[in-house]
């Protein structure tokens, strides 16, 4: 298989993903941001508050409210997506064919996220930006308040965070997918509608979504707290809807450990996991079909370049 297969098809699950869930990634950024609704501290039910804080929004800033930062996630999905999923494959079939590493998937998963946060963190940084501000704010003005707030280097703020978050993330999560994945295959009900593929694996779109929503769900409870911080750390001090209640909210800080200290003494730990209902419907489903039209992109560009080699 011609390398390019995977990237190509890492960029385009990514960008037809984003487009999917991204209002929920906004109400998750929006719940991490520590900050009620209505000016009553958020539920500590984290379904209850990811109701609330949807509604709120909707009402006060319309469907538009929930979109905020999608232009520039349209920009930087395909390549990070690319970096992120076709780097993933590349490492994973090297370190299971030349070192045959028991921790093959999860270590190929982290490195793979090494990658792909350095274009995918100042679009996260951007993007957490719009999705806490006020519905009218641009990507100029926005990007204006980070420079002199912060300078350009401030695009880059919380990449440290971002590779605590997303490494233990995508180790979980390839970790899980790929286990539940050989599981799933196994059972009689999906074994005989597999296709076999060339590193001897089988592959199915169903068991693709249901492995990779079972990863996602792991993974997203197990790095709530972690990505509560980084964003925290991302947004810094960036106006903020009026949606967003921010009179108990915890003054900003620049360092993971700062910033952790000072959420549990001006909140409480539980603010640690009031964004976990919004982060698991984000990731979990979010996981499963981009997984799985990953793998099915990449079955129909292995089907093709085989095709057009035998032609």
């Amino acid at each position: 298989m011609p390398w390019w297969t995977d990237p190509v098809a890492g960029g385009a699950a990514g960008v037809l993903q984003d487009a999917i869930m991204h209002p929920v990634d906004t109400i998750r950024a929006r719940l991490d941001m520590g900050v009620g609704v209505g000016g009553r501290q958020t539920s500590r039910s984290t379904t209850r508050a990811l109701y609330r804080m949807a509604s709120r929004t909707i009402a006060n800033e319309g469907l538009r409210g929930l979109y905020g930062g999608y232009g520039v996630v349209l920009v930087g999905s395909g390549p990070a997506s690319a970096l992120y999923l076709g780097g993933y494959k590349l490492l994973g079939r090297h370190l299971s064919e030349h070192h045959a590493l028991p921790f093959a998937n999860p270590i190929a998963g982290f490195c793979a996220e090494v990658l792909a946060l350095v274009v995918y963190t100042p679009l996260d940084v951007a993007k957490q930006r719009l999705q806490v501000a006020p519905a009218k704010t641009t990507v100029r003005s926005m990007m204006r308040g980070l420079i002199r707030e912060r300078g350009v280097r401030g695009l880059w703020a919380g990449y440290w965070a971002g590779l605590v978050v997303w490494g233990p993330y995508s180790a979980i999560f390839f970790g899980v997918y790929e286990t539940a994945k050989a599981g799933l295959a196994s059972l009689p009900l999906y074994n005989a509608q597999c296709v076999d593929l060339q590193d001897g694996s089988k592959g199915h779109p169903a068991i693709d979504f249901v492995a990779g929503t079972l990863g996602g769900t792991v993974g997203a409870v197990l790095t709530q707290p972690l990505d509560c911080i980084k964003t925290r750390v991302q947004v810094g001090g960036q106006q903020v809807s009026t949606v967003l209640d921010c009179a108990e909210r915890a003054p900003p800080k620049r360092e993971l450990l700062a910033t952790f200290r000072v959420i549990v003494s001006h909140e409480g730990p539980q603010a640690l996991f009031r964004g976990t209902a919004a982060r698991a419907l984000w990731l979990a489903p979010g996981a499963g079909i981009t997984i799985m039209l990953f793998e099915t992109l990449h079955r129909q560009l292995e089907l093709a370049v085989g095709s057009a080699s035998l032609d």
